[in-house]
């Protein structure tokens, strides 16, 4: 197996070759007996010279062959001009466009073999590339069996991993957080069955780049990095496919910076996208049609997990998103959404007329004692603080306070509710300058809390206003 340190090597340049290579149409390339030989095409070129120059108007084809049992490491150094082209075809049949400016460029191939095709027309196109074949790496497997009732599985830091599901496997994938790995992704080799011998999905970086997910035909998906132990900062998430088989597009996003922008395109069906994070999220923008709606999954993607449904009207801007595991799903149209981990310029916890959104327990709607979540409100005004308990989550010990108070801070109503005092359903309006919503698990295994809430202005707070402004009327009018 190879060191990513003597891989990243091979990104040194040298020095100019000015020969013109014509090549042949078809050639077949296959590694020496003992494989430790490197393949290198033009013969002679290697990774310290400038990539040569091909002749125009000619077709250029290798067909590379793979030991079974071993992978081929590729590195590609092209400049290709349009129309001319460069690909390879995979293992599989699926074919992959060469960067055009495409330095040191990795490609990890399987078993029985691969293929490197070349079109020049009348543009200038220079290509070297170099053969070497390794051992697919022994590691021990780890397994996991993923349920349609269970959240999915994230990993990060990933190695060889056996995914079995009760009907079949979904895999998702974020890209890398370290740029210069990017490439390097396409070591993540993923399989549609239980090992190695099975059929070619592809690779990380194709995840990555199609914006959907890789489903398995069977129970079984296997994965292997054949940089084992190495970190190449990804991501990825595996759950069974009937908890997401209705969307049209799913994927993760890495939204690693303190805001990112996220689109949705649901033209030709539901589109889906997820975001993990270990830190508080806000929701700060979300654009959508008329008839469109947005849905918000905590965990696992069943109806009872929704946390919100925006429309075109709501008003649940900012909202913050404090779930692992959380997925937007678009069912028509295209949305913008922005997202920040940025508190301080948020404004969460501001009240103003027209506000809406909900309160939630981090790990609401599966079973644990890290569920406490305290938020209070408050703003230059009076307001109606109108909240509706969704998921009240108290069992045992657990609490849930709803508290008003006044612009001096003293309580104006404070509602505890516990096993012998259970919440209404019904929606409860109560005015206030600020108020507070406290859920405490006290150590109870519980489902957690989800409470809608929306913010208006008051009778008082309008008449209070209206007369004001008909006193400075008076006074224009002396």
């Amino acid at each position: 197996m190879f060191s990513l340190c003597v891989i990243l090597f091979f990104a040194i340049p040298g020095v100019s070759s000015e020969v013109e290579i014509a090549c042949n149409r078809n050639n077949n390339l296959s590694p020496e007996k003992n494989l430790s030989e490197s393949i290198s095409v033009p013969t002679g070129w290697n990774t310290s010279l400038s990539p040569p120059t091909y002749l125009s108007n000619q077709d250029c084809r290798w067909d590379v062959q793979v030991p079974q049992g071993y992978y081929a490491y590729v590195i590609i150094n092209s400049q290709i001009v349009t129309p001319s082209t460069l690909k390879v075809v995979y293992q599989n049949g699926v074919n992959e466009d060469v960067p055009q400016s495409g330095h040191a460029e990795p490609y990890f191939m399987i078993a029985p073999s691969f293929s490197i095709i070349l079109s020049v027309s009348n543009s200038t196109v220079n290509l070297g590339f170099v053969i070497t074949y390794a051992k697919m790496p022994e590691v021990q497997m780890e397994q996991y069996n993923l349920s349609s009732s269970a959240n999915p599985v994230v990993l990060a830091n990933l190695n060889s991993t056996l995914f079995t599901s009760s009907d079949r496997v979904s895999l998702i994938a974020a890209d890398t957080q370290w740029a210069d790995f990017a490439s390097f992704l396409r070591c993540f080799i993923v399989f549609d069955g239980p090992d190695t011998n099975s059929t070619l999905i592809g690779n990380l970086r194709q995840l990555v780049d199609s914006y959907n997910q890789f489903v398995s035909t069977n129970s079984h998906m296997r994965i292997v990095n054949l940089f084992a132990g190495v970190d190449l900062g990804t991501m990825i998430v595996a759950q069974s496919y009937s908890n997401v088989k209705n969307f049209n597009q799913y994927r993760l996003t890495s939204c690693r910076s303190t805001s990112c922008n996220v689109q949705l395109v649901a033209h030709e069906g539901t589109s889906a996208v997820v975001t993990i994070s270990n830190n508080d999220r806000y929701l700060t923008g979300c654009s959508l049609a008329e008839n469109s709606k947005l849905k918000i999954y905590y965990g696992n993607i069943k109806d009872e997990n929704i946390v919100y449904t925006y429309n075109s009207n709501s008003s649940g801007i900012p909202q913050k998103l404090n779930n692992y595991i959380t997925t937007f799903a678009l069912d028509s149209g295209s949305s913008l959404l922005k997202i920040s981990s940025f508190s301080q310029s948020v404004d969460w916890n501001l009240s103003y007329d027209k506000r809406q959104g909900f309160i939630s327990s981090p790990k609401f709607n599966e079973l644990s004692t890290n569920q406490d979540v305290t938020e209070t409100f408050d703003g230059n005004d009076y307001y109606n603080y109108t909240t509706k308990v969704i998921n009240h989550g108290i069992i045992g010990k657990a609490t849930l306070q709803i508290t008003t108070y006044d612009s001096s801070n003293k309580v104006v109503d404070d509602k505890i509710y516990s096993t012998g005092k259970l919440p209404s359903s019904d929606t409860t309006i109560q005015p206030g300058k600020s108020f507070s919503i406290i859920y405490k698990s006290n150590g109870e295994n519980t489902t957690g809390v989800l409470v809608d809430f929306s913010i208006s202005t008051t009778e008082s707070s309008a008449m209070t206003c209206f007369v004001w402004l008909s006193f400075v009327i008076t006074l224009l009018h002396i």
